[in-house]
């Protein structure tokens, strides 16, 4: 958590062009902006890049109040790779220091016709209220020469967001609004199909997403803490959709009584609110329509015992799911306790059990991999017991670090296999040459072990490393197929020449993995798994200010120029280089 005053900063740039082509390219905003602070929040799992770009519009009035009111407009814009950032700090702009530019407009332009633009407008209604519109579009056109010519890697995505701050004396109120549209080819036909461009009717898929949601975040409230609802339509182009509703609310207790032994223990309680709701409509115009209806009511009430060396939550999680299509009706109850002692302020060891439900969608199945099939079995994923510990802390004033190992037990836990040919070829689709991918579920254990540490050392260096490793034992399917062993990443942030230069870069690393494809010709093909090779992928930026309103910037990504496979039949583009200029009004 950095606090933040009188500067803007947008996210690490490295990540956007990599492998734009085989990857999603979103753009999203999340506002968790409290009075005078930014709080920046990623959780790392590798599969697209996510760039985040933190706006900010300080006020330069005098506040009404003796507390400082200030306003502040975050827009999440997430341009795709194939990676995620880890939990390392935003870049920092070196124009930070005046106040006057809320806007921007960028450009860049790189080889394989890669196109990138993006605007941030603002304006401030009064002191305490502002409106903005945030815009992007990222796209690219590219053949892999030596692999399937006529199936280009040809992807874009625009997206529109509109947003109203309201900075009340306590607590902030936003709502956003907007629309995605995501275009690409499902170019991963496998070569032994051995099709010829003439038979090869068409491989184009497109999503289209909007969305309205609001935010209300209560600052220092000791009971009620923030609430948050979203909703949104998300389709295709081939007749599937899905209208989903998403609620949630935290409340505390706060200190409700304070014990004179054992050094003070402090008495409280928490409890969480989730609502969600979809209805989904998968009808590819091939296969008999099929519809899906999903609620999910659930509570987390925990009490809080505390001092100053322990912390104690103990509760319960309690969900309710109701599947109408199959007329179930569920109710589960999981733990939900953990323990943390601080044995010194710089060091902590934890520990719990808890477990849940995760509510899959067609739109967070297209968001994890865009290359699926329009027809998919949607099941939530059943947390049945999670056992946890780590430790966490400081090593002296510069390294920050997080290490976690656990036990779950999954219920209809997914995996992305690919899909067969069409038996049908008069009447061929985009995803009907075993080039798209559906969903398979089994029940799982899996082990995990993770870890992030940060350095925050001189003021113009910032490091960070995430690593994740985890291990699956299966009831009945052969492999945990498209999910790594091992991935991680290293990102480094460097700025000189009194922050007119910002060099920044990552590593990203993920292990070898099976995928599940169709190998042979189209009438004979027959499924295989296949191994999917380990592979690194390099990246660097570098922005650097003519003055306050004009910056220059580069980017180079995939700079070991490595054509590995995202997920089975799916390389991605070699090095791709990128330049271009911002301006500040």
């Amino acid at each position: 958590m950095k606090k933040i005053l009188t500067f803007s900063l947008i996210g690490v740039s490295s990540f956007i062009f990599a492998q734009i082509k085989q990857g999603e390219v979103i753009v999203k905003g999340e506002n968790q902006i409290k009075q005078g602070e930014v709080t920046v929040q990623r959780n790392y799992e590798p599969d697209v890049t996510a760039v985040e770009k933190i706006k900010q519009t300080p006020k330069v009035e005098v506040p009404k109040s003796q507390k400082e009111s200030i306003s502040y407009n975050l827009v999440d814009i997430e341009a795709a790779s194939d990676f995620q950032t880890s939990p390392i700090s935003p870049e920092k702009l070196p124009i930070n220091d005046n106040p006057l530019y809320n806007n921007y407009i960028k450009a860049g332009y790189g080889n394989n016709s890669t196109l990138k633009l993006d605007a941030f407008l603002n304006h401030n209604l009064t002191l305490d209220k502002s409106i903005g519109l945030n815009a992007s579009y990222l796209g690219t056109k590219a053949n892999l020469n030596d692999y399937n010519v006529f199936t280009n890697t040809n992807e874009s995505k625009l997206n529109a967001e509109g947003f109203f701050n309201y900075n009340l004396q306590d607590a902030l109120f936003t709502v956003k609004t907007g629309a995605g549209i995501h275009r690409l080819n499902l170019y991963g036909i496998p070569e032994s199909s051995e099709l010829t461009a003439n038979e090869v009717n068409d491989v184009t898929q497109r999503f289209t997403d909007v969305f309205a949601k609001a935010n209300y975040d209560k600052f220092n409230g000791e009971f009620f803490k923030n609430a948050n609802t979203k909703a949104y339509f998300f389709n295709n182009n081939f007749g599937s959709n899905e209208l989903g509703f998403n609620a949630n609310t935290k409340l505390n207790t706060g200190d409700l009584y304070e014990a004179d032994f054992f050094g003070g223990l402090i008495l409280g309680g928490k409890t969480g609110v989730n609502l969600h709701y979809s209805h989904t409509n998968f009808d590819d115009k091939f296969t008999p329509s099929t519809k899906f209806n999903f609620l999910n009511i659930g509570a987390t009430p925990q009490l809080e015992i505390k001092n100053d060396v322990f912390n104690l939550s103990a509760g319960v999680n309690l969900q309710y799911v109701n599947n109408s299509n199959k007329g179930e009706n569920k109710f589960h109850l999981f733990p939900n306790a953990q323990i943390k002692i601080i044995a010194v302020p710089e060091f902590a060891i934890y520990g719990g059990i808890t477990g849940g439900v995760n509510m899959n969608t067609y739109q967070s199945f297209a968001k994890a991999n865009p290359y699926i099939q329009p027809s998919q079995d949607l099941r939530p994923t059943i947390n049945q017991f999670e056992f946890f510990g780590g430790i966490a802390g400081d090593i002296g004033s510069n390294f920050k670090y997080n290490a976690k190992a656990g036990f779950q037990s999954l219920k209809d836990e997914f995996f992305f296999v690919k899909n067969n040919y069409s038996k049908t070829p008069q009447e061929p689709r985009s995803f009907t040459y075993a080039n798209s991918f559906v969903t398979m579920y089994d029940d799982v254990k899996r082990t995990y072990i993770t870890g992030v540490i940060n350095y925050v050392g001189v003021e113009k260096l910032e490091l960070g490393a995430s690593v994740n490793l985890q291990a699956y034992v299966l009831d009945n399917l052969e492999n945990a197929y498209e999910k790594p062993a091992l991935s991680g990443e290293v990102t480094a942030q460097y700025s000189m020449l009194g922050e007119r230069l910002i060099l920044g870069g990552n590593l990203l690393l993920k292990g070898s993995r099976k995928g599940l494809t169709y190998v042979g010709q189209w009438e004979n093909a027959q499924q295989e798994t296949v191994d999917l090779k380990s592979y690194m992928d390099l990246n660097f930026n570098a922005h650097f200010l003519l003055n306050n309103q004009w910056t220059i910037f580069a980017e180079a990504n995939n700079i070991l120029n490595n054509n590995y496979e995202r997920f089975a039949d799916y390389r991605v583009q070699g090095l791709n280089v990128l330049g271009g200029v911002q301006y500040k009004f």
